[in-house]
């Protein structure tokens, strides 16, 4: 499943679409999970996309809230 956000450029860049190409999908949800491991880097837009809760961290509740977002749809 994916969700596709259309309009303005600056409105698809939502919670959740951590790597900004306009969709919610499991690679986003990747990125959360490698980021936590310390595989990955992420600049600080995609830190603050990847915090679905707003509790200041990007860690595996980020990632399972951007799934079950993504299973919903």
């Amino acid at each position: 499943y994916t969700l596709e956000f259309v309009g303005s450029a600056d409105v698809y860049k939502r919670q959740g679409d951590v790597n900004g190409d306009k969709y919610l999908t499991v690679v986003d949800a990747l990125l959360m999970l490698r980021y936590n491991a310390g595989k990955t880097q992420l600049d600080s837009a995609q830190l603050k996309r990847a915090d679905m809760n707003g509790d200041g961290k990007v860690d595996v509740i980020d990632a399972l809230t951007l799934l079950k977002k993504i299973s919903q749809s």
